[in-house]
């Protein structure tokens, strides 16, 4: 099975989300108390109280992993294959309950929210995770993800963000017609979604038709006006959040996710209004046709600033 993404474990969902109900959805509950390898075969955990042989999960960021227990000896869990990736001291390691699994729903949620920001490439390469890694990304310009404005800024969005650092940036026209831009004067806005390039700018590369004397660019505007077939901008870079400092309002948003899947035990159907007795369930405001309970809504409202907006 491939590695996982999950950006909330067990002991951050608890105290993300007051109130809900998570002993019926947990057995074991417990952290790596030594760091693992690639490969390792058995765990240590500070707490081996519930664990028992069966499906488990390592909830550890970018490197969540789903695990088949084969015995447990204490504080020791073996396992029936070696774990995928490292794991440092302190990863959350957890099974499921007995109405439930809330790893597994911790997973699902965080699944939600990659699809829901909409990060990455769409189809066969999609690379949807929201987690910071050096990426190679291509776009056209003018295009979604590159444009060039009146003042003669080149600003691209890259896939991925927030953007913490450029490493490369080129113009290609084909044919060998490239230019290699200096990234040392790449310009961050407060929000690193994107980033700009101001003119003029040195480069470094084949002489092309469009380069005056001294290897520049006679002017951006000789860019966005050529006639000689499409522009592409190609950079490698890395962008997204970083595993283990995520943003308090990201970390709600995911929590919140997982609270509305488990509002599915109360609620099988999804209906908005559901009469228990002496109990009322209202998922949804009077009147609201978005079909998205409260707590969906407000977890969208909290994602929006991790949306994928091209221009």
């Amino acid at each position: 099975m491939a590695l996982l993404s999950c950006y909330v474990d067990v002991p951050g969902f608890v105290r993300g989300a007051m109130g809900v109900e998570t002993a019926s959805l947990l057995g074991g509950n417990s952290v790596l108390a030594s760091a693992v390898t690639q490969g390792a075969t058995s765990l240590s955990v500070t707490d081996g109280t519930n664990f028992a042989a069966g499906v488990g999960w390592i909830l550890d960021g970018p490197n969540s992993e789903q695990i088949a227990l084969s015995g447990v000896a204490g504080t020791t869990l073996t396992l029936s294959a070696g774990v995928q990736a490292a794991h440092g001291a302190g990863a959350c390691v957890a099974t499921g309950g007995t109405a439930g699994a809330l790893p597994d729903v911790l997973v699902r949620a965080s699944a939600w929210v990659e699809g829901y920001c909409g990060q990455g490439k769409p189809g066969n390469a999609s690379d949807p995770q929201l987690w910071a890694q050096a990426r190679n990304e291509r776009y056209r310009l003018p295009g979604p993800h590159a444009v060039l404005d009146p003042a003669g800024v080149l600003t691209v969005r890259p896939l991925h963000f927030p953007v913490q650092a450029v490493t490369a940036l080129m113009l290609d026209w084909g044919q060998g017609q490239t230019w290699s831009l200096d990234v040392t004067q790449i310009e961050f806005p407060e929000s690193a979604r994107s980033f700009d390039v101001p003119p003029p700018i040195p480069v470094v590369g084949t002489t092309g038709f469009l380069v005056a004397p001294g290897g520049l660019p006679r002017a951006w505007s000789d860019i966005a006006l050529s006639r000689s077939g499409p522009i592409w901008v190609e950079t490698t870079y890395t962008g997204g959040l970083t595993p283990g400092a995520l943003p308090p309002d990201f970390v709600q948003a995911v929590c919140w996710v997982a609270c509305h899947l488990l509002s599915y035990r109360e609620n099988p159907t999804g209906a908005a209004e559901r009469r228990l007795g002496k109990k009322v369930l209202v998922s949804r405001l009077r009147g609201d046709t978005a079909d998205a309970s409260l707590l969906l809504r407000d977890a969208m409202r909290a994602l929006e600033p991790y949306r994928n907006r091209p221009f």
